[in-house]
């Protein structure tokens, strides 16, 4: 059944279009071009008609998801046992940006009994959003990765009474990532990505050390009969131990009870979570010790790693120009050979901080045409460039390409790396780093995200701990040859030329 909303929008849109025809069938008549008051009229039609036509795109989206629903009900109905409470039609869901209903309040009902708080109305509330996850995890591939994942723990431990669906955080905070004032998960998102395996504390891959020969029969005797000759392949042990990183806040029962505007408090407290969370991961796995709980980084392993491994850093101390033998991008050439040359593959991106790649904006031509940019954005069409920026400003993520590879910015990557050594160093360093890579021989291995209340922590200043979590495994080692560090006093801070 059509939404009356829909067809009115519709209806509208209808006599728009018909003023629309009629404003131009006199000039059309008289040959002749549309009046300065015509051409207002028409402008102001066309605008009209845009804005129905997406109030018509949102409606017609928002009555698909509803009869998706109410089918999909009738099928959890069906499965459920006789006395399932709660079947789903067209209602609007139960947490939303503005539905009332706070979840992080409701989760702390009810694991904080002696708050004082509802937990009866609570626990319905939770009931009726697990039914809820059921029907929209049918259509919405990472809420049905995390739904899975719930039910699996709420086969150990089950503190609800649905099958895990209540335990996952409602759809417009799991959509809700973009942090504030903090790196994103750059990096995180570009390498090979999988889900991690449940009941472990370690992946382990088996990986070839060195491989068997081919040969010519008979190239070492004469005669085509010639006994042939054997090399055994030998065989390690990749290994990625499972770690834990989190983001935890406390919060008063005061703002939980009280908030006139829950919906926005849970946003906020859901997506600072969030955000410190992907920030601690991302910057792990670009620069992570491998001690005290912390992935090994990708930056870490590369700077540390034997020359015969084919990988390691290539030191370049031009300082004042980018071209010369010394500089950035003939060094970056000489790596991106190295990976070619080795990995018998082509590297993907080049990953560094978003001040290096600002900075090669700013690199001039030194030849006869002095003064001409090598790096200039894509959409002035650059000609005979060395690379090309992306159009407007990218402080994270894709900002356009150098020697034909993506140069990805994420600003989790270090700036005090090194000093005038080519040790890294954790503070005092003045040099930051760049790294030709090919990204999919990188894996990371992640499990959902969980969140959780705990009331006893900060029961003396009447608050509630709220934490986020997620398991995850990290390779860096698997390929070594795909991964090439670029340092040297090239890169240091006094010569980024602002």
């Amino acid at each position: 059944m059509s939404s009356p909303i829909l067809d009115a929008a519709k209806s509208k849109r209808t006599a728009l279009q018909n003023d629309l025809e009629l404003i131009t069938v006199e000039p059309t008549t008289e040959a002749r071009s549309l009046t300065d008051d015509e051409t207002a009229a028409f402008e102001a039609t066309v605008e009209s008609i845009k804005k129905l036509d997406g109030q018509i795109e949102m409606l017609s989206a928002e009555e698909a998801r509803k009869a998706t629903a109410a089918a999909a009900a009738v099928e959890i109905a069906a499965e459920a046992p006789v006395a399932a409470p709660v079947v789903i039609r067209s209602e609007p869901m139960t947490y939303t940006e503005h539905s009332g209903s706070s979840y992080l309040m409701d989760l702390a009902a009810i694991q904080v009994p002696q708050a004082g708080m509802n937990a009866e109305a609570a626990r319905s509330r939770m009931a009726r959003h697990g039914q809820e996850v059921e029907v929209e995890a049918r259509t919405n591939p990472r809420l049905a990765k995390n739904l899975a994942a719930a039910k699996r723990e709420a086969r150990a431990t089950n503190t609800f009474d649905t099958t895990g669906g209540d335990m996952v955080p409602p759809l417009y905070l799991i959509d809700s990532w973009v942090p504030a004032f903090r790196p994103g998960r750059i990096i995180a998102d570009r390498v090979r990505t999988m889900d991690l395996p449940a009941g472990t504390d370690s992946v382990n891959l088996p990986k070839v050390a060195t491989g068997t020969t081919a040969y010519a029969q008979g190239a070492a005797t004469s005669g085509t009969n010639a006994s042939l000759t054997s090399t055994d392949l030998t065989t390690a042990t990749v290994t990625a131990p499972v770690t834990t990183y989190y983001g935890q806040l406390e919060a008063s029962l005061q703002l939980l009870e009280q908030s006139p505007v829950s919906g926005g408090m849970d946003q906020v407290i859901f997506q600072d979570l969030q955000a410190a969370y992907d920030q601690a991961l991302d910057a792990a796995l670009l620069s992570g010790t491998g001690t005290s709980g912390q992935h090994k980084g990708v930056l870490t392993y590369a700077a540390t790693v034997g020359a015969t491994t084919g990988s390691g850093s290539w030191t370049r101390t031009g300082a004042t120009t980018f071209l010369n033998a010394g500089g950035v991008f003939n060094t970056l050439v000489s790596a991106v050979n190295q990976v070619e040359t080795n990995r018998f593959a082509a590297p993907t991106a080049v990953w560094v901080h978003p001040r290096r790649a600002n900075s090669f904006g700013i690199q001039l031509d030194t030849s006869a045409t002095a003064g001409r940019p090598l790096f200039v954005k894509a959409g002035n069409n650059p000609f005979n460039a060395l690379g090309n920026a992306a159009d407007g400003s990218v402080p994270q993520g894709y900002a356009g390409e150098l020697y034909g590879l993506p140069v990805i910015k994420d600003a989790s990557i270090p700036t005090n790396w090194l000093t005038a050594s080519t040790t890294p160093v954790t503070t005092g360093g003045t040099q930051d780093v760049m790294c030709v890579v090919k990204e999919d021989d990188i894996f990371l291995w992640e499990g959902p995200t969980r969140l959780r209340a705990l009331p006893e922590v900060s029961s003396g200043t009447l608050g509630v701990r709220f934490q986020l979590f997620a398991y995850s495994a990290f390779m860096p080692d698997r390929a070594p040859t795909s991964i090439q560090l670029i340092t040297g006093a090239a890169l240091a801070t006094a010569n980024l030329g602002f």
